[in-house]
C-alpha cells in the first residue's frame, strides 16, 4: 500500500532538487559509477565515462547543425549504442526526439517531417533502404546514418559481428552507409558526425580538448514540463498516434521505481535488455531511463523479430527483459519443443516481464512451467526458479503497472494479484456515468499522475476526447481499456473499450466476458482472441482458441467444453448465433504485429475459414462449416 506522505515527499523532491533533464540527473546519479558497463554490444562493453563523453560530442554535432533547445528531430533507427548517446544528447539540449518505424505510411513519414521542421533525418543503415523514396521527396538536406556495425567490438582486422552465423539470417551488421552515397541526399557518417561536433567544440567554440570542457557546454535549461519525447501507439493501418510526454513523464516513472519509494529490490548492475523498437515509449523508459538511473547495464539489440528473441537472450544473457507475451510464447515453445533449445538453461534471466497486454491464466501456467524446467533466475536467488512479472499501462499513461512475481506473490497473499500501479500514479475504474465502480465491478480505466501522455501531437481534439475531469477539477486520462479493481491499490485491464457487442437493447457485451470463461480451462487452453468479422451486412465474432503445447485433446470435445461453460455461466442468446470457434494448432499461434503485440487483423482477414459455429458445436455437427 503506498504511503500518501512518501509520495507527496518524493513528487516534491522531483519539482524542487530535479527539475532538469534526463541527462542531468543520470550524470549526478553516475558520479561514482563512470567506470562500469553502461551499454554493451555484441561483447563491446560502453562504461558510463564512454557513453556520457560520446553524448557531449553528439551534442556538439547537432549544435553545429543548428539545432537549439526546443527544436525537433526526427528519428528511424534500429536500437544501437549510436541511438542511445542522441536520445541523451537530445534530453541535454533540451530538445524534442521523435522516434518513427519504417514501416509508417510512407505519405504519413512526410507529413511529420514536415510538420517537425527539420533539414535533416536520423536513421540506422539497415532501415534507410525502407524509407529512401519517401525522404527524397522530403526538404531533408542531409541523412545522419548511423550504422549497426559502428559500435560492434574490435577484433583483429577490425569490427565485427561475433554472432554473425545466427545474426546474418535475420540483419546484416556490415556497414553498408556506401551503398546510399549517390548524390541524391547528403550522407553523414557517424564518423563525419562526430567529427563536426568535436570540431565544433574545439574551433568554433575555443573549447580545450579535455571532457570537462565538452561535458560543460550545450546544457540546456530543462525543466520538468519541457516536451521531450514523440513516440507511437501501435497502430496497424500505418497511421499511429503520435503521442508526446515531457521530461516528468520519465523523470518520475524512473524516480518511482526507486528503491526508496517503490518498495522493489535495488536495480544496481542489473543487465536489461533495450530490445523493443525505440518508437514505443515504454522501451524508452524501460530500457534507457529506468537503467541508467538505476546503475544498471543496457544490452542493446537491434534485432526485433519473434523468431530471433531466444538468440538475442542466449547471446546477451540479461537480467531483466518486458517482452510481449506473444514473443514469451514463442520463447517457451522453442525451449520446450525445438531440439536445438532442449538444453538451454536461464539461470541469468531473474526479471522476465511479460508487458504490452493481458496475459491469459493458461498463458501464465506454461510460461511459468517452462521458466522452472529451464532455470530461470536460478543463477541469482539460488534456492528456486523465478515465476515471470507482469508490468502494463499504455502508451499515453506510461507503464505505470509493476508486479514482481506474480504466482509467487498470489502464494504468500493466497490472494489473486493482478496490475499494481506505482505510487506516482492514480487508477479509478468508472462507469458510463463517471461513477467510480466497486471491488469486482468492470468499468472503463482512468489514471492521473505525471508519467500521463501531454498530449497526441498531431490531434488536440483526440487529445481533449482522453481527458476525464473528476467533480473535484482534477483532470485523469481515459486509458480506453476495461478495467476492474481486484483490491486495493490491485487491478486487472480486460480489454480495449473499442471490443464490445451491442446488444439489441443498446446495451455493450465486452469480448473479455466471453474470453474469461473459454479461458478458465488453463488445462487444455493456452490463451483465445476475439475477431470481429463483417460477412454482408452482419457481423460475426470468431474466437480464436490456442490449446496448451502437448495436448492431444480431440478438437470437437475442447469446443463441446468450451460451448458447455457457456451455456452453464450464461452469455446474451442473442450473441450465439452470430459465435464462431476456430482451434489453432500450436504450430499456428498467433499472429504477432510489428509492435509485438497480437494481431487482431490478421484474424480478421481469416474471416470465417475453419471455424465451428456455437450451434453447430451444441448439435455435435464435426463438419467444418468453411474452408
Amino acid at each position: 500500500m503506498k504511503t500518501k506522505g512518501k509520495v507527496a515527499r518524493a513528487l516534491e523532491d522531483l519539482k524542487l532538487n530535479h527539475n532538469f533533464s534526463i541527462w542531468q540527473e543520470i550524470v549526478n546519479r553516475n558520479q561514482d559509477n563512470m567506470g562500469l558497463t553502461a551499454i554493451e554490444y555484441r561483447g563491446n562493453k560502453i562504461s558510463y565515462f564512454e557513453m556520457l563523453s560520446e553524448v557531449d560530442t553528439y551534442a556538439l554535432a547537432l549544435t553545429s547543425l543548428g539545432y537549439k533547445k526546443g527544436d525537433e528531430i526526427v528519428v528511424c533507427a534500429s536500437n544501437t549504442p549510436e541511438f542511445i548517446y542522441l536520445f541523451l544528447a537530445c534530453s541535454k539540449k533540451g530538445m524534442k526526439i521523435n522516434c518513427i518505424a519504417e514501416w509508417f505510411d510512407k505519405n504519413y513519414i512526410e507529413e511529420i517531417i514536415e510538420k517537425s521542421k527539420t533539414k535533416h533525418i536520423f536513421v540506422t543503415d539497415d532501415l534507410y533502404g525502407h524509407i529512401k523514396k519517401t525522404i527524397e521527396r522530403t526538404p531533408i538536406n542531409d541523412v545522419i546514418m548511423f550504422s549497426l556495425h559502428d559500435s560492434l567490438p574490435f577484433i583483429y582486422d577490425g569490427q565485427k559481428d561475433p554472432y554473425k552465423e545466427i545474426d546474418e539470417k535475420f540483419k546484416n551488421f556490415d556497414n553498408v552507409t556506401w551503398k546510399y552515397c549517390d548524390g541524391k541526399k547528403n550522407i553523414i557518417t557517424t564518423r563525419k558526425f562526430k567529427v563536426m561536433g568535436y570540431k565544433y567544440g574545439v574551433y568554433t567554440l575555443g573549447l580545450e580538448r579535455t571532457t570537462d570542457a565538452f561535458r560543460n557546454t550545450c546544457i540546456a535549461p530543462v525543466s520538468l514540463d519541457d516536451d521531450f519525447t514523440i513516440t507511437y501507439s501501435s497502430g496497424t493501418t500505418g497511421r499511429p498516434k503520435g503521442i508526446l510526454h515531457k521530461v516528468k513523464s520519465y523523470m518520475t516513472i524512473s524516480r518511482f521505481k526507486d528503491a526508496d519509494v517503490s518498495g522493489m529490490p535495488k536495480m544496481r548492475n542489473v543487465k536489461t535488455l533495450f530490445h523493443i523498437p525505440n518508437y514505443v515509449h515504454a522501451s524508452l523508459t524501460t530500457s534507457i531511463s529506468d537503467p541508467l538511473f538505476q546503475k544498471s547495464s543496457i544490452m542493446v539489440e537491434p534485432i526485433y523479430d519473434i523468431n530471433h528473441f531466444p538468440y538475442s537472450i542466449i547471446i546477451n544473457k540479461p537480467n531483466y527483459i518486458c517482452a510481449g507475451s506473444g514473443y514469451w510464447i514463442n520463447l517457451a515453445k522453442n525451449l520446450s519443443n525445438n531440439p536445438s533449445f532442449a538444453n538451454v538453461k536461464m539461470p541469468y534471466l531473474f526479471m522476465p516481464f511479460v508487458t504490452g497486454e493481458r496475459m491469459s491464466p493458461g498463458e501464465e501456467k506454461f510460461l511459468n512451467e517452462v521458466a522452472k524446467k529451464h532455470k530461470f533466475g536460478i543463477g541469482k536467488l539460488k534456492v528456486m526458479s523465478v515465476p515471470f512479472s507482469i508490468g502494463g499501462g499504455t502508451s499515453e499513461s506510461s507503464g505505470i503497472f509493476v508486479t514482481l512475481y506474480k504466482k509467487l506473490m498470489e502464494t504468500v497473499t493466497r490472494k489473486e494479484v493482478g496490475l499494481k500501479p506505482l505510487a506516482c500514479a492514480d487508477v479509478k475504474i468508472i462507469d458510463e456515468e463517471g461513477n467510480e465502480c466497486k471491488t469486482g465491478e468492470y468499468g472503463s480505466m482512468i489514471i492521473s499522475g505525471n508519467c500521463n501522455m501531454a498530449g497526441y501531437y498531431y490531434d488536440p481534439e483526440l487529445s481533449e476526447k482522453t481527458k476525464h475531469v473528476t467533480e473535484d477539477g482534477r483532470v485523469w486520462l481515459k486509458m480506453d481499456a476495461y478495467g476492474v479493481k481486484l483490491g486495493e491499490n490491485n487491478f486487472q485491464i480486460k480489454g480495449r473499450i473499442k471490443d464490445t457487442i451491442m446488444l439489441n437493447n443498446g446495451e455493450k457485451y465486452p469480448f473479455f466476458k466471453i474470453q474469461d470463461i473459454v479461458e478458465l480451462d488453463t488445462k487444455n487452453i493456452m490463451s483465445c482472441a476475439i475477431a470481429e468479422v463483417r460477412v454482408g451486412d452482419g457481423v460475426d465474432y470468431v474466437v480464436h482458441i490456442e490449446k496448451q503445447p502437448d495436448i492431444r485433446i480431440d478438437e470437437q470435445k475442447l469446443l463441446e467444453s468450451v460451448v458447455q461453460r457457456l451455456d452453464s455461466i450464461g452469455i446474451p442468446e442473442e450473441i450465439k448465433d452470430s459465435l464462431y470457434f476456430r482451434v489453432r494448432t500450436n504450430e499456428e499461434s498467433f499472429y504477432v504485429a510489428s509492435s509485438g503485440k497480437r494481431s487482431i487483423t490478421a484474424l480478421q482477414k481469416e474471416g470465417l475459414s475453419f471455424a465451428h459455429s456455437y450451434n453447430n458445436i451444441k448439435k455435435n455437427e464435426k463438419s467444418l462449416l468453411y474452408k
